[in-house]
């Protein structure tokens, strides 16, 4: 019964975003405008490679706010036919399209060494369909986060941190690690633009 009631607070609470104080009604449910247009799916998907750990972020979503750090999503792209990206949502460890992750406000591409890479490819096609893991317990390899599912692809990598009496992994806990290349980041890109 608690997770069932937690699966759906935290369900709710992914949808829900702050549009600030200066309009009518605060709270918004689904909004669909983000900072990510066509141009930058097209940078990521020149440079994109299968086993690519995809991380975004929403601005202004509640949820955002109560995930700790400043990324609050991951994935791995696995390519194919249609440009798909492995990542735990609430209904399980799903399959998706690039464009569709990249609906979002920030994104940032990571890249392993290439023979991580491979294994982790060949790792998560097995776990699509597994629950969701919404105890956040990193010791239950039967459920997955979407961060939880990033770093048991990549063993070794990230180093979970003591939260909440328990050790866990956020996206910048996978963004920090040590071994992963930077391949795009869309905060230096409109940087760059702005100061052109």
């Amino acid at each position: 019964m608690l997770y069932t009631i937690k699966r759906a607070v935290l369900q709710f609470l992914a949808c829900v975003r702050w549009l600030g104080w200066r309009h009518p009604f605060w709270l918004a449910f689904g909004c669909p405008t983000y900072r990510l247009k066509g141009r930058h799916y097209r940078q990521v998907a020149e440079r994109i490679k299968d086993g690519d750990i995809l991380i975004r972020r929403f601005d202004g979503y509640l949820n955002t706010w109560l995930i700790p750090g400043w990324w609050n999503h991951a994935g791995i792209y696995i390519g194919g036919v249609g440009h798909e990206v492995v990542h735990a949502i609430g209904e399980g460890v799903v399959r998706d399209d690039l464009i569709d992750f990249m609906r979002t406000d920030h994104l940032m591409v990571l890249r392993a060494p290439a023979e991580f890479s491979r294994k982790a490819i060949l790792k998560i096609r097995k776990l699509l369909g597994t629950p969701y893991d919404y105890d956040f317990d990193f010791k239950d390899a039967g459920r997955f986060s979407c961060t939880e599912l990033v770093a048991h692809q990549f063993p070794g990598f990230v180093t979970p941190r003591r939260r909440f009496r328990r050790d866990t992994i956020v996206a910048d806990d996978i963004v920090a690690a040590l071994g992963f290349s930077v391949i795009y980041d869309s905060r230096l890109v409109d940087k760059c633009e702005q100061t052109q």
